[in-house]
């Protein structure tokens, strides 16, 4: 009996510390910016591309991108509470497996909604944008995109 008592808490030891790691991991992975792939995907530099457009196009993107942003803010904040969700599961006294599980489908299903969106986004830049201005904007962000961080300028917030 006491040897079964020892393996049973043994493996619920090791359950929960798996639990732990794949939480960690994927809370760690999932954040924005965060170990990026170098060479696999192309990230893109809205900023840079944006610098790149004469200022009467660049209002043009700007005004497509705030129209985004503003049917998208519920989503991000509803991401942004599901990612403190997750945080409150992996740092309580209990672990609650299914409530993790559950968080995470909800914020997968969030992830895919605001991408889908985004890509609708690009496609109105790119067909709003003459043809030598789309390729001065997207050439400026993948291109900018393959710097090293380190050498990239800090951030400034678009104007308007």
């Amino acid at each position: 009996m006491k040897y079964t008592k020892i393996i049973y808490t043994v493996l619920l030891v090791s359950l929960a510390l798996n639990f732990f790691v794949a939480g960690a991991l994927f809370v760690h992975f999932n954040r924005p910016g965060v170990h990026q792939p170098r060479g696999g995907t192309e990230q893109f530099n809205m900023e840079a591309a944006r610098e790149a457009l004469s200022p009467e196009y660049r209002a043009v993107v700007d005004k497509i991108w705030r129209k985004f942003k503003a049917a998208e803010k519920p989503k991000f904040l509803n991401l942004f509470e599901l990612r403190l969700k997750v945080r409150e599961i992996l740092l309580a006294d209990e672990f609650d497996p299914a409530a993790f599980e559950a968080l995470s489908l909800r914020m997968q299903k969030s992830g895919d909604i605001t991408r889908v969106t985004l890509q609708t986004v690009i496609t109105e830049v790119a067909t709003t944008l003459p043809s030598e201005q789309r390729k001065k904007y997207f050439q400026a962000g993948f291109e900018f995109s393959r710097m090293d961080q380190r050498d990239r300028p800090p951030k400034r917030r678009p104007e308007g």
